[in-house]
């Protein structure tokens, strides 16, 4: 394998789902693991390391959120595995919840494959820069006091999609007291 070979985390419960996933992304050269529910994502996790979880939010047993949550918590000291959530109706209001529980992008399903690599390229950016970073600590892109707001980073962040940037920073903006 290249060292553009990702080794990537399935979560979902739909069996077509998680097909379609390993088959698309086998196809590009990843290594795919496949599990059916959050509470295997989080298992899985404890036992291998990966660089990606494409984390389905609505599964039986533990939701991608609650999965998300944990999977932080045990990485608490040190490490970061890039999160994608996987959902069918992504709402806005929900951007907090998700970006609380750690997760670091998301996907709406259908997605279609030009998304998903771009995806998958800013996963493979997160493993340079994990490797970069002596400790294993993602930088902070934090603001000093006379800093101002850099969007570049905020829309590397969101995996270079300048749309999604907007409409989070948008509705970060709406919250503001």
């Amino acid at each position: 394998t290249t060292n553009t070979a990702l080794s990537i985390l399935v979560v979902d419960d739909d069996e077509l789902n998680q097909r379609m996933m390993r088959l698309l992304l086998k196809r590009d050269g990843h290594i795919v693991e496949c599990v059916s529910n959050g509470l295997e994502a989080f298992h899985a996790v404890k036992i291998q390391s990966f660089d990606m979880i494409l984390m389905d939010l609505q599964m039986p047993v533990m939701d991608g959120v609650e999965a998300s949550r944990r999977i932080r918590e045990w990485e608490s000291d040190g490490g970061h595995t890039f999160i994608v959530a996987l959902t069918a109706s992504y709402l806005p209001e929900k951007g907090r919840e998700l970006f609380e529980a750690g997760i670091d992008n998301y996907m709406s399903k259908p997605f279609d494959v030009a998304h998903l690599r771009h995806i998958l390229h800013y996963g493979l950016e997160n493993r340079k820069a994990q490797a970069a970073s002596n400790n294993g600590q993602p930088k902070a892109a934090l603001l000093a006091d006379d800093q101002e707001l850099d969007y570049q980073i905020g829309v590397q962040r969101v995996g270079g999609d300048l749309e999604t940037y907007k409409e989070l920073l948008n509705d970060f903006v709406q919250e503001l007291p």
